[in-house]
């Protein structure tokens, strides 16, 4: 009897187990259907927003085409432009390489002429200077017999100052000739560095 009242008493435990145990998978599946709930809700969220990207994309879609059909047409259209650009650059080098050509052969011609020039003007002065350079060698000449001969007349004062008249103006004539030649001697440095600076 005490047996059975014991087995009674674990059996009614176990019972009040599993009720409690069905109470919290109770509780449970009204926690997941609840979040299921909650779960449809969004996915209907969901849906409706896709159905409204979906109706957007078919807009960018159609005005993606019209706007890359506009792209085509200017592309084409950059294109000529491209094509004529380049025509027109080529052009404008050539005659440019031209104009340039004509000029620099122009320059060319008028520095020739000018190098000429200086050329004949160099030549012209060089022979002035040997000319006065044999001119006053032989007044050195001249100058030198005048001397001796006043040596020679120192006796006769009227023969000595005739001399030494002829001595000083011989003198001078040498100073004139110097300083000509002189003169000429800065003309034709002049005239060597014109050419080198004309020189190319």
């Amino acid at each position: 009897m005490i047996s059975k009242i014991k087995d009674l008493m674990d059996i009614s435990q176990k019972l009040d187990e599993i009720n409690t145990k069905v109470t919290e998978h109770s509780e449970t599946v009204d926690r997941h259907s609840s979040a299921l709930k909650g779960y449809k809700d969004s996915v209907e969220t969901i849906r409706q927003e896709m159905l409204g990207v979906n109706k957007e994309l078919g807009g960018f879609t159609i005005r993606a085409s019209s706007l890359l059909e506009e792209m085509e047409g200017t592309n084409e259209s950059m294109k000529k432009e491209l094509y004529e650009l380049k025509l027109v650059k080529t052009d404008m080098r050539n005659k440019l390489v031209d104009e340039l050509t004509e000029i620099f052969r122009e320059e060319l011609r008028k520095q020739t002429r000018q190098l000429e020039r200086d050329v004949q003007s160099y030549n012209k002065l060089k022979e002035e200077l040997s000319r006065i350079t044999i001119q006053l060698g032989n007044l050195e000449s001249e100058m030198g017999k005048f001397r001796a001969i006043a040596q020679q007349l120192k006796a006769t004062d009227f023969e000595l100052a005739k001399y030494a008249r002829e001595v000083c103006k011989a003198d001078g004539e040498k100073l004139k000739l110097m300083k000509d030649l002189d003169n000429l001697q800065r003309l034709l440095s002049k005239e060597r560095r014109q050419r080198s600076n004309i020189r190319p």
